[in-house]
């Protein structure tokens, strides 16, 4: 059976340690879009600044978007994603360079410039 979280519903994880000041993090979300409207699908939020979000974007696209010592950066896929199908989404940033996979084939990414030597 499926889980259906509506646009209200959300899971608060709480502020973990291991997710403040990223370097590497991966998201992984698995989803079945009814419809192509913009929602947040993982997200941490810090004093009302959002540190990464995992989001469909306009026209079906998917992004990946991080705040890295106070700059924001995303990466969009270059695939679609497909209504009333159950797709997995991971966004991944690895010390400066943001990089999306659908269903776990590389889609996309971008170099933010920010990396720490």
């Amino acid at each position: 059976s499926e889980m259906c979280i509506r646009d209200s519903d959300y899971v608060d994880l709480g502020d973990p340690e291991q997710v403040r000041g990223l370097r590497h993090i991966t998201i992984e979300a698995m989803w079945k879009p009814l419809s192509t409207r913009y929602h947040r699908l993982v997200a941490k939020w810090d004093a009302g600044k959002a540190e990464f979000i995992l989001y469909p974007w306009v026209n079906g696209y998917v992004r990946f978007y991080v705040t890295v010592g106070g700059s924001s950066y995303y990466v969009e896929s270059l695939s679609k994603y497909n209504v009333d199908a159950w797709e997995t989404w991971h966004g991944v940033y690895d010390d400066g360079i943001l990089r999306i996979y659908k269903n776990g084939v590389f889609d996309n990414e971008e170099d933010t410039g920010s990396r720490r030597w």
